[in-house]
């Protein structure tokens, strides 16, 4: 998973690419495909350089269905920020409301006695939460 990914593209092995094109008033979608060339060189570069930045995304059953947070459901919440996401992004994935989020982030700061979310990061991947 990787949020804001800036080029929609299908690569087939080292074969052929397919690049989808929206048009500037938005008004079509259009597919452009891209034989083995300098060009599709580059498209994989592109697509294997967001692979190494993703992080997995989590499976829908980790979160505890007795309505508490797991750790797996910590992870999960960890996961996403991990990837970027914003409050509104992760409540949207979790089917839960941002304000719940929200309250997951700031107990999962005081299980892991983080202050801000970059130092939630750094603990969660300290502590192999991640």
């Amino acid at each position: 998973m990787f949020p804001r990914v800036a080029l929609n593209v299908l690569v087939c092995d080292d074969r052929f690419a397919v690049v989808g094109v929206t048009a500037p008033d938005r008004t079509g979608h259009h597919s452009i495909v891209v034989q083995p060339s300098g060009l599709l060189d580059g498209l994989i570069g592109v697509f294997e350089s967001y692979w190494r930045m993703a992080v997995p995304l989590p499976s829908a059953g980790e979160a505890s269905e007795s309505g508490t947070t797991s750790m797996n459901g910590h992870r999960q919440v960890l996961s996403y920020l991990s990837a970027g996401l914003t409050d509104e992004s992760i409540a949207r994935e979790l089917g839960a409301s941002e304000r719940t989020v929200a309250r997951r982030i700031a107990r999962l700061q005081e299980m892991l006695g983080a202050r801000t979310r970059f130092q939630l990061g750094v603990q969660a991947g300290r502590r192999g939460r991640l």
